[in-house]
């Protein structure tokens, strides 16, 4: 497939199908952007959600913008405008970036200064759009683009983007500073000009403006839906021009029932919040008056509880049904006949860690029984293309546990072969390890470069020599950027605007470091102390999962291990004596 989209912006727009009203002209004009292409950004839900709330608010006239294409920037450069009106973005109110990784910080940067909009937050006088950031970024540290960014939507933008948007309206009169403060009164607003921050040589916040609470400054809370109810997120726009070419994707839950210590999701992303079953099955049928190709999506699809109710829905109207990935341990007969009827040969799952014993270690708990079984129900209903994501460079890995990740790798194979014969192939893609704000791993240090190519030189040689099994391994270079931005404050600032201008390769991000005596080995490498105050703490906030998270990581650091609770509210939950830490915490 073509994953270069249509010359012109017009055959773009009418290649796609609406699901909802077009929006209609309102009085503040706001761009949505994506900092990837079209083909990225429209494979997003989270994007297509917030374009949905945004329309049917009544309150904007919406435009759609993306990074440019390939061909576009080989051309030289051009005015960025948005893609339904063709407005400059310079000329919008607000530009509104849903931005979810943090290797698209430089796009981010790159379309505001395409666009000719100052950089610097500090820079912006009035007339200048209103720089607004959401996305899953602000669940862990968006701190790195503290200087960049007028206002940060925390949390579930669902909700709090109307109300920003409501809010702005009322006092778009004001002076920009005025206005400012106005939105950072909205609940789930964080807008980083109001509250300094000073770091130390370790590049952790120093003094009282850490703790992000003086009595002059508003207050930051995370906005959380209690459920999705309305908001529950479903493509809204179908187009053959993204990587899930003319699919309804319908989410199913919201975060995650499992404290998987390396994994954001199940800390940052709580409460954990399923779909309705009666609304899912009503939003699956929207789809299916409009395409075949139906894909699930959650971090773990296959612990939502109705789900073998929705595969037969899905069987009956004989979908094509893809799930964005498996946990092993919870693979069944009814998800691999869904995949199977809809003419699928293909199953992700995600077992991450190799050795058993290590990935309990990680609380992953799932046994290597589990993955044997789910790769034989896979078999066992034609599904002979597998993919599997695993991770090195996790707390404590040794030798060991890299060689059992390849038997693993190894019996998976010769299962497949033994019974689809060469016609099988298996995909393994291999990432290393980055910390993650708010989880019990944020205190540990990253695998230097070398230590990870090292170890994935090991891996390729035990698994090398057969076509049909594919390793993709990720850049170890590229993990360590990804760790700076994921572990970095506010200081990266001058370090992200050398890049942009430089050029983006690794050795340009250490001479730039360098040159402002941020230090890699302390960003990145070493052992972090447990009182030390790292640039996202006045984010985390004094909740009970950033408690928790703070709690695992001590025990882990002592060796210790958890036992979990079978809450219905709080699955697999830690428990102190007779009461669960997150259920019923202690008064």
């Amino acid at each position: 497939m073509n994953k270069t989209r249509p010359f012109s912006d017009r055959a773009l727009l009418s290649r796609e199908t609406h699901l909802m009203e077009k929006p209609t002209g309102k009085d503040v004009h706001f761009g949505l952007v994506f900092p990837n292409t079209y083909h990225v950004g429209m494979s997003n839900l989270g994007f297509q959600t917030i374009y949905g709330v945004l329309a049917r608010s009544g309150i904007v006239c919406v435009d759609r913008a993306f990074f440019p294409e390939q061909h576009e920037l080989l051309r030289g450069s051009r005015e960025l405008r948005t893609l339904e009106s063709g407005r400059l973005l310079r000329d919008l109110e607000i530009l509104g970036f849903s931005i979810s990784f943090e290797l698209d910080y430089l796009n981010f940067l790159d379309i505001l200064r395409r666009a000719g909009i100052p950089l610097l937050q500090k820079d912006r006088r009035e007339g200048d759009p209103l720089i607004m950031v959401g996305g899953a970024i602000t669940f862990f540290n968006p701190e790195p683009l503290a200087h960049f960014t007028d206002l940060f939507v925390l949390g579930d933008g669902e909700e709090t983007v109307p109300d920003l948007a409501a809010c702005y309206r009322s006092h778009r009169h004001l002076p920009r500073s005025d206005l400012l403060a106005a939105l950072a009164r909205v609940e789930g607003a964080y807008v980083p000009s109001l509250h300094p921050l000073h770091y130390d040589s370790l590049g952790n916040v120093s003094g009282p403006d850490g703790t992000g609470r003086d009595e002059a400054r508003p207050s930051m809370r995370r906005k959380r839906g209690t459920s999705l109810g309305e908001f529950s997120s479903r493509s809204l726009i179908l187009t053959p021009d993204t990587e899930f070419a003319d699919m309804y994707i319908a989410e199913v839950s919201r975060g995650c029932t499992h404290f998987c210590n390396f994994c954001v999701v199940g800390y940052r992303y709580r409460p954990f919040r399923p779909v309705a079953l009666s609304r899912l099955l009503s939003l699956l049928e929207e789809g299916l008056a409009h395409t075949d190709r139906i894909g699930l999506l959650g971090a773990a699809v296959s612990d939502y509880r109705n789900l073998s109710e929705v595969c037969e829905f899905l069987i009956e109207r004989k979908a094509q049904v893809s799930f964005s990935s498996l946990r092993s341990d919870t693979v069944t007969p009814a998800i691999a006949r869904a995949l199977q009827t809809g003419g699928r040969h293909s199953i992700t799952i995600a077992p991450e860690v190799g050795d058993e014993s290590f990935r309990f270690r990680m609380d992953k708990t799932m046994t290597d029984e589990d993955i044997r079984r789910s790769v034989e129900i896979a078999s066992d209903h034609d599904l002979y293309h597998l993919k599997a994501y695993y991770m090195i460079g996790l707390p404590d890995e040794t030798e060991e546990d890299l060689e059992s990740l390849v038997e693993m790798v190894r019996w998976i194979r010769q299962y497949q072969l033994r019974r689809h014969g060469r016609k099988a192939s298996f995909k393994v893609s291999i990432n290393s390890f980055v910390p993650k704000p708010g989880t019990p791993l944020q205190w540990h240090p990253q695998d230097g470069v070398q230590t990870s190519q090292a170890k994935m030189a090991r891996i390729r040689k035990g698994l090398g020599g057969d076509p049909r099994l594919r390793l993709v391994f990720e850049s170890p270079r590229l993990s360590a950027i990804q760790g700076i931005l994921s572990r970095g404050g506010r200081d990266l600032a001058p370090v992200l605007l050398d890049v942009l201008n430089h050029g983006q390769g690794f050795h340009v991000w250490k001479r730039s470091l360098d040159a402002r005596g941020i230090s890699l080995s302390n960003l990145l490498y070493r052992q972090r102390d447990f009182s030390e105050i790292p640039p996202w703490q006045h984010l985390l906030g004094d909740d009970k999962i950033a408690a928790f998270a703070l709690s695992r990581g001590r025990a882990l650091r002592s060796g210790s291990r958890r036992s979990h609770c079978a809450s219905e509210r709080n699955i697999r939950v830690s428990s102190t004596g007779s009461h669960c830490l997150l259920c019923s915490p202690a008064s």
